[in-house]
């Protein structure tokens, strides 16, 4: 099935089934609770990690979290929770 049409099929789903488009289409999804806690659904595993600095895999691209004394407090096979004093995301 072309890319095209297979996505406006998803799109349709998504719609009568009212389902978050992120559930069907399996893209990430981040959640940033101030600049103390992110949570990241849909990764691709942990690329790079320090304390100042985590690059996480996205299914196009990565997410890299830069701050100050980050920790990974729950890691999940397609979600994880990131806690620390976060200054800054950046997409590649």
């Amino acid at each position: 099935m072309p890319e095209r049409r297979r996505g406006r099929l998803g799109e349709r789903v998504a719609e009568v089934l009212e389902l978050p488009r992120e559930v069907v289409f399996h893209v990430p999804r981040l959640v940033m609770v101030g600049n103390l806690h992110l949570t990241i659904e849909n990764h691709r595993g942990v690329v790079e990690f320090g304390r100042d600095r985590l690059v996480v895999g996205l299914g196009e691209g990565q997410v890299t979290v830069e701050g100050e004394d980050l920790a990974i407090v729950r890691i999940g096979r397609e979600e994880m929770a990131v806690a620390g004093r976060i200054s800054c995301l950046r997409f590649s």
